[in-house]
């Protein structure tokens, strides 16, 4: 052991002169691994271990690039026994105590075409004084080592070679293991060490930062000059096509602003025709910033939120080729959602302030506070509404399936704000107001059918209004605004005759019952409609009410028992039981066609005065 201790320090030819120590007539000095293994710490913590890994696996490619050249000088017979060579000179610096398993080189006209080598290394010194600082790490800690025996190769094969460590103390294990291969053997596996010899030094890099920092608050600058001049149209006043036009015109790309539905607010850059083609699927729902591919190349889409709703998106659309800085874009779709999100504020503010001040004046209306019809015009010029045309008067009754005090006050603004919206975006004047849980709707000289229009207005709110069940009742056609009160009652005897299956009911399709009931005649109605239906009204509890249904909905159906049964639910069989037993109550005969008659003006009689409700 000492003869060979002997010989690795005759090799190593240190000598010294002048006070100086020479290594190969080359001058030396000799450092602890305690101090190096400091130096290796306070790099770690001030630079970081990701840089560090690439300093010191340099660091080791130099000294073993330096030891390669050594070698070529040295007489060896044969490539393999240069290479053989180098875990000698690693040990012999006391570096490690490196020993090789295994070597496989094949060559071909001079040049290497396969190398493999395999080793241990015992008693790293860089994975020593690593635990020792800094504790057990997740991956291989050698680094110089590697960057050695890697430097070293590759000079002598004229070839990179890269080395990695397969197990390290510096893990916890009991020995270091390593592999050398050729770079193109290696593949992606080494992609990270060729990364290190590649690296640009630290001052290039930090040039590279700056410029890096330089584009972006070039960029940055731009993005808030954008912003201020998209924040510039909403103090003007101006609306969503203003600020479409705006950042078209900063960016150069066609830009799209839409609803939740998809259905286009404003754009800019793109036609009508290839709008249509861009357009995407309803289902499509983003929660975030995102690209996606369109026909004709990327569409970035980014969601607007209003007071923690999501209520639209903006969108740029490129070409396939076209080559835009995708990082300041999604800045600047951000930045129109959000200016966007402000101007739907203030529109929604200002039109739920306008609503509300719309809702009091009808509501005044109906109280009869105003002493003439005079009064009621000139009041309602002041919100640029005229009320000297024809009107109808529409009562929506709704029911939530919630109890909740705080839902069922959420539903009723979403149920006003739907209202207003429809009969705005349909274009028709309206006041839109709320009366005894019920939605009160004016509607100004409207053309076409009102039932149909009331019908396509109920579907919109079940559109946007989950569980709830809604029926409406339309007045007559009035002329005087100072008559609203009639209007008002004749909406409210139509809809108590609205049910599940006829949900929209106006007080004409009524005929006589509707003109003959009014407040002044209403027990009147009552005692001959009590006389008509005998024991059947007497002493009213949940099996009669449920036996009147029942009659009514015969009635309705023109005697139609299959009918009568599918809309009741019941089976016929079923049906003829209850059928009998309102034959025992009633006075008169089913099958006499004067006596139904008489017995379903009673009943829609009493359901118009608000007698029966079901």
């Amino acid at each position: 052991m000492m003869e060979t201790e002997q010989s690795f320090l005759k090799q190593l030819n240190i000598t010294c002169k002048n006070g100086m120590v020479y290594a190969d007539d080359a001058r030396s000095i000799l450092i602890s691994i305690e101090a190096f293994g400091t130096l290796r710490r306070d790099l770690i913590k001030n630079i970081g271990l990701d840089r560090m890994k690439a300093f010191f696996f340099r660091y080791g490619w130099q000294i073993g690039w330096q030891d390669g050249e050594k070698a070529l000088a040295a007489a060896f017979e044969t490539l393999e026994d240069q290479v053989k060579y180098g875990p000698v000179l690693h040990s012999l610096k006391g570096h490690v105590q490196a020993s090789m398993d295994h070597i496989r080189i094949m060559e071909q006209a001079g040049k290497v075409q396969q190398f493999h080598m395999e080793g241990v290394w015992r008693h790293s010194y860089e994975a020593v004084e690593h635990v020792t600082h800094l504790g057990l790490s997740d991956v291989p800690v050698c680094f110089t080592l590697t960057g050695y025996a890697s430097g070293y190769v590759t000079r002598l094969v004229g070839d990179t070679v890269i080395f990695k460590e397969t197990q390290c103390i510096g893990t916890g294990a009991e020995d270091c293991r390593w592999v050398g291969k050729l770079a193109s053997e290696w593949g992606k596996e080494a992609a990270e060490q060729i990364g290190y010899c590649q690296e640009q030094p630290i001052l290039r890099e930090l040039e590279v930062t700056n410029e890096k920092l330089r584009e972006e608050k070039n960029h940055l600058a731009k993005v808030m000059l954008v912003h201020k001049m998209l924040t510039e149209e909403i103090i003007k006043g101006n609306h969503l096509d203003s600020i479409a036009q705006v950042m078209y015109e900063q960016t150069e790309i066609p830009v799209l602003i839409e609803n939740i539905h998809h259905q286009p607010l404003a754009y800019q850059g793109m036609e009508q025709e290839r709008l249509q083609q861009e357009s995407i699927e309803r289902t499509i729902r983003l929660e975030k910033t995102r690209w996606l591919k369109t026909t004709s190349g990327r569409r970035l889409m980014s969601p607007i939120f209003l007071q923690g709703k999501k209520v639209g998106y903006c969108s740029f659309f490129l070409e396939n080729n076209q080559v835009a800085n995708d990082e300041i874009l999604t800045m600047f779709i951000e930045r129109m959602c959000s200016v966007c999100s402000l101007l739907l504020l203030n529109e929604k503010t200002k039109f739920e302030s306008t609503e509300r001040m719309k809702g009091r004046f009808l509501d005044e209306i109906l109280s009869g506070k105003y002493a003439n019809e005079q009064e009621i015009l000139k009041r309602a010029s002041l919100i640029s509404f005229d009320l000297s045309k024809a009107y109808y008067l529409i009562v929506v009754q709704y029911e939530v399936a919630a109890k909740d005090i705080k839902k069922e006050l959420a539903f009723y603004e979403q149920m006003l704000e739907t209202t207003a919206s429809f009969f705005k975006e349909a274009g028709l004047n309206a006041l839109v107001g709320q009366r005894d849980s019920a939605i009160i709707v004016l509607l100004s000289e409207p053309s076409g059918d009102v039932s149909a229009l009331c019908r396509a207005f109920l579907k919109e709110l079940s559109n946007h209004c989950f569980k709830v069940e809604c029926h409406a009742g339309i007045s007559l056609r009035n002329d005087r605004i100072f008559h609203a009160q009639e209007a008002y009652e004749e909406a409210l005897t139509a809809l108590r005759m609205a049910t599940r299956h006829m949900p929209v009911v106006s007080f004409e399709s009524l005929g006589i019952v509707g003109i003959l009931i009014n407040s002044n005649n209403e027990a009147a109605v009552e005692k001959i409609a009590k006389y008509t239906l005998g024991k059947l009204y007497d002493k009213l509890d949940e099996k009669k009410i449920e036996l009147l249904n029942t009659l009514y909905i015969f009635l309705l159906n023109g005697g139609n028992l299959e009918a009568t049964a599918d809309e009741l639910a019941l089976s016929v069989s079923g049906l003829r039981y209850r059928m009998s037993k309102i034959d025992q109550m009633l006075d008169v005969s089913l099958r006499d066609a004067e006596a139904t008659f008489q017995l379903l003006l009673s009943l829609k009689s009493l359901k118009s005065i608000g007698k029966l409700d079901w």
